[in-house]
């Protein structure tokens, strides 16, 4: 991702036992005895989960919106986990941020329990463990997602089923529905999140997010030496090529710009900074962006960047860009686009990067530049 990266929760493996071998017998055992409550016709707090993922994340900013048009005078509380937190910081509506320990789920929990909202949301899609610290969070209404094999919505008051064939964004304007929310807003950025600059002021230049997080993540990465070939022919028209990622990236970065320069391209990192805000400062000043399918690619069209996303395991119509200035290239290759969730690949993934061409992603890039009624900066 752009930001930098903190421990991993998604990938903890004892989370994952934690989330599935308790979780799950102590949701079910507790939709058994509770009763359902009534959404309370008065209220004044609202709490919104999400502790992970930074697409999420940012699509969540569109449903924050919607909430806070709809409550100006109630007080909206997002909370996060640890890899999504600066995320969150970066989004509008909320009257406040706070950051959860999912590693110490009881810690968590206490925390909640202090606050005890009036209503309660869980954005969440798939872990129990969120299930978990909604549905003991003492909020006098609590409701979330019903998602297919997860038993995740027993102890809500209200669950909403999760769709597959739904874009994220409209799962999570079907939960906004439950409070009387007719959404409309699109994820956007709080004014006033980043630094003035980019990484070359003045100068035109593309950015290339080469590298996908979440599980699995190298099967939506697109193969290194195209990259390359990519920054020479962009260097060609007369663009520099900055090159973003996060910490753990940062050796592939410096490898990808060195190769790109051995190759008569203009190809920088982007610097020092790598933090989420940082990375958004990029992309403000860039020509257009070349990314993969992840976080930055849905903070870039947030922003209103123009773009070329390079779709593989995941489907556009549940995952894309939500904008009109984005090229989406879906993979060619057969069986491909079947996540859903993130984790539903198969004994023997296909090839689904490699399907996309050289070729594909030059003539988007052209299409990118002849739409904005431009020639090549040089």
């Amino acid at each position: 991702m752009g930001g930098p990266r903190p421990p991993r929760v998604r990938g903890n493996r004892v989370l994952r036992f934690l989330d599935r071998c308790v979780g799950i017998p102590l949701l079910v055992a507790t939709g058994f005895f509770r009763r359902k409550r009534p959404l309370p016709r008065e209220w004044s707090s609202l709490a919104v989960l999400k502790t992970a993922a930074i697409g999420d994340t940012i699509l969540l900013s569109a449903a924050l919106s919607d909430l806070r048009r709809s409550f100006p005078a109630a007080r909206i509380v997002l909370l996060t986990g640890s890899d999504n937190y600066e995320a969150g910081r970066l989004l509008r509506g909320m009257d406040e941020v706070v950051r959860l320990d999912v590693r110490r789920p009881l810690r968590s929990l206490l925390l909640l329990r202090e606050r005890a909202f009036d209503l309660f949301l869980d954005f969440g899609s798939w872990p129990r463990l969120d299930a978990v610290l909604a549905t003991f969070s003492r909020s006098r209404w609590v409701a979330g997602f019903e998602t297919p094999g997860q038993f995740r919505h027993c102890g809500f008051d209200l669950a909403v089923p999760h769709s597959g064939a739904l874009h994220e964004l409209e799962n999570y304007r079907n939960l906004l529905r439950t409070l009387g929310v007719e959404p409309s807003a699109l994820p956007a950025i709080s004014p006033g999140w980043a630094p003035k600059g980019g990484a070359a002021p003045g100068l035109p230049y593309a950015v290339f997010h080469p590298w996908p997080g979440g599980f699995r993540k190298e099967f939506k990465e697109w193969p290194f030496d195209r990259w390359i070939r990519l920054a020479v022919a962009l260097s060609r028209l007369g663009y520099r090529v900055v090159v973003t990622g996060g910490v753990l990236d940062r050796e592939r970065s410096e490898e990808m710009a060195g190769r790109g320069r051995e190759a008569g391209a203009d190809v920088r990192t982007g610097g020092e900074d790598l933090s989420l805000s940082g990375t958004a400062a990029i992309l403000r000043d860039a020509a257009f962006l070349v990314t993969v399918d992840t976080g930055v690619m849905h903070l870039g069209a947030a922003l209103g960047i123009p773009m070329v996303a390079l779709q593989g395991p995941a489907p556009s119509r549940r995952w894309g860009p939500l904008s009109d200035r984005a090229i989406v290239l879906e993979s060619p290759c057969p069986g491909c686009g079947y996540l859903n969730l993130g984790f539903e690949y198969p004994d023997d993934p296909p090839d689904c990067m490699g399907a996309i061409t050289e070729e594909m992603v030059l003539g988007a890039v052209r299409a990118l530049i002849a739409s904005r009624g431009e020639g090549s900066p040089s």
